[in-house]
């Protein structure tokens, strides 16, 4: 198996043939100051025969900066094993001490920072040394001896935006910094550095100026590979997928990358839109063969695990993807984890019907999620809930998800929308339906004392000893729902009193209640459904047509089994005029036949 470390080696050959004009040592330290310590050492590493005293030092830096002293002072020391007069390696030394020593240690630094007035080198190294220990102060004020000793040289301007961003990462520090390295392209035109770190601060403020400032870098040299990882991370993390996706497979090339790259390069195809704008026509092969490539290397590595279990998701590999769940969800113990994680969990849980604990994923989503994002995943849930007829549960998100919108609104009157009210009353008006007729889970249901306890108390006119026959418990229970929905239908009317659809589900949930076309308890509100569908100005659809006919028929029952034959005639005689299906047809001509008959 290939290493991370062989991987980034391969390709250095290949690389430096279209770098000419940078050795290997300028790539790595490039990589150093961009924070790419991985890449940054291989170089450092590879070329460390041609110049052993200056890469010995940075990989003393990295290794400080990987808070490993040790090693760093072992590079340091190698360092002037190569060149007793390295001052960059003594600085490295001292370094060291500052923490443990600072007050001595600032004495040695300032004699060797007067020894050096001259070299802005070993300048900055000093001021660098004060800054990566947090010593600000100190880091400044030798910031001032690097600019008398290279006002024009652009290596000053990275150390002071360096510097800058230290002090604060608020918007005004950030403008600085991008500043200062900015100054440093203005002395050097050509020192591609200042434009990534340049970059590298834009794309917090400002992606298209980032972009804009990688793309001179890529002009200058289109095989830069720091640039073109680079200009592919901002890419993928502002939403340029295709972009991104051009630029790593140029990258990925060369053979000079890390696994983070093929995460970010993943990223780009994972999300990225297909050519027809449809997601139906999202195809994951390509993502999924990057990361399969990853794991190879690194069959750990979290972002990779990520990815697998979404795209096994998307692609309903449902076995495969609960295997990668279960391994992705070990790798951290820690608060690493988010929304999206939990989303595509529920959707491979969903896709084995395991529904509570997609429910259980779903709300650990919610519960880590933006409050933008809170209410499209309660919908996510109750979608779920609904089809897996779990109407109570689908209701209860739709519930959870009106007080999440109250929450956010900055209306006092806001209740939430008609659409959520209306589906939070459907789909308790379905609850109510399905328990009355679902015997075997009215049986499970019977043995939960809270919940026979809530029929009790909560449905009208119920009676508590008949509460132990399975089929007298199922209609109690399924009458609970209808309850519900039949008070949300209130709010729906009151909220849309001009549309027919709240009467209509009030009609409906009515009926449920209480099924006796004779008692007519929905007799109102259909009439008030044909009040409205019939206006002259209101045409009639297909839809609506078949709501009218549900009125019509509903109170055509009514008044024959209450034996009003005006009436009768009147509603049966709308319903053949409404060119309703064969059968439906016969049978209202068959009663308007009856009551003719009987009226003789």
């Amino acid at each position: 198996m290939m290493t991370k470390k062989k991987m980034i080696i391969l390709a250095v050959t290949a690389l430096l043939a279209t770098n000419l004009l940078y050795a290997q040592s300028d790539i790595g330290i490039d990589y150093y100051r961009l924070g790419d310590l991985i890449k940054a050492k291989e170089f450092l590493t590879r070329d460390l025969a041609t110049n052993p005293a200056l890469n010995n030092y940075y990989l003393g830096e990295i290794a400080f900066a990987e808070n490993n002293p040790a090693q760093a002072a072992e590079y340091y020391a190698k360092g002037l094993a190569a060149d007793p007069e390295s001052l960059l390696n003594q600085i490295g030394q001292l370094k060291l001490k500052l923490k443990s020593d600072p007050q001595g240690t600032e004495k040695l630094l300032t004699a060797l920072s007067k020894k050096a007035k001259k070299d802005v080198d070993a300048q900055i190294a000093i001021a660098r040394a004060y800054l990566d220990n947090g010593m600000l102060a100190q880091a400044n004020k030798q910031y001032d001896a690097a600019h008398k000793a290279g006002s024009k040289n652009p290596a000053v301007y990275i150390l002071e935006g360096d510097i800058k961003l230290k002090e604060g990462s608020d918007s005004k520090k950030l403008g600085e910094a991008a500043g200062k390295y900015d100054q440093a392209v203005y002395f050097d035109p050509n020192y591609l550095l200042g434009y990534m770190k340049s970059a590298e601060v834009y794309e917090k403020i400002n992606s298209g100026l980032a972009i804009e400032k990688m793309k001179t870098v890529i002009e200058k040299n289109p095989n830069y590979m720091p640039a073109l990882g680079l200009i592919g991370r901002i890419y993928t993390q502002n939403g340029f997928y295709p972009e991104a996706i051009a630029t790593y497979k140029k990258y990925i090339a060369s053979g000079v990358y890390s696994i983070d790259d093929l995460a970010k390069y993943v990223w780009a195809e994972f999300y990225v839109e297909p050519a027809s704008g449809d997601p139906k026509d999202k195809d994951y092969t390509e993502a999924k063969k990057i990361v399969q490539q990853g794991l190879q290397l690194d069959p750990n590595h979290f972002a990779l695990n990520r990815f697998l279990m979404y795209i096994d998701a998307k692609t309903a590999q449902t076995d495969d993807g609960l295997a990668v769940a279960d391994k992705f969800f070990k790798i951290r113990n820690d608060t690493s984890y988010i929304d999206q994680d939990y989303l595509n969990y529920a959707l491979l849980l969903t896709q084995a019907k395991r529904y509570d604990d997609a429910y259980a994923s779903f709300d650990k989503a919610v519960a880590l999620a933006a409050d933008k994002d809170k209410l499209r995943i309660y919908d996510e849930a109750a979608s779920t809930a609904g089809d897996a007829k779990d109407y109570v549960k689908a209701a209860e998100y739709i519930q959870q998800k009106i007080k999440e919108a109250i929450k956010q609104s900055d209306d006092p009157e806001f209740k939430g929308t008609l659409v959520d009210i209306t589906t939070m009353g459907y789909d308790y008006f379905l609850a109510g339906n399905a328990s009355a007729k679902n015997l075997s889970a009215a049986e499970e249901l019977m043995k939960n004392p809270a919940i026979v306890d809530m029929v009790k108390t909560s449905v009208a006119g119920v009676l508590p000893d008949s509460l132990n026959d399975v089929n007298y418990f199922a209609r109690a229970y399924g009458k609970y729902y209808l309850t519900k929905a039949d008070s949300v239908f209130d709010v729906q009317i009151a909220m849309a009193p001009e549309s027919y659809q709240g009467y209509r589900l009030k009609a409906q949930a009515k009926h449920g209640l209480n099924p006796d076309y004779k008692a007519g308890d929905a007799k109102p509100h259909y009439e008030k459904v044909i009040e409205i569908l019939t206006q002259p100005d209101n045409e009639l659809t297909p839809a609506t047509k078949r709501v009218l006919l549900e009125a019509y028929t509903s109170l055509g029952y009514h008044y024959y089994l209450n034996d009003d034959k005006a009436n009768t005639i009147l509603y049966f005689t709308k319903v053949l005029e409404l060119e309703p299906g064969e059968a439906q047809a016969k049978q209202a001509k068959d009663i308007i036949d009856d009551v003719n008959k009987n009226l003789k």
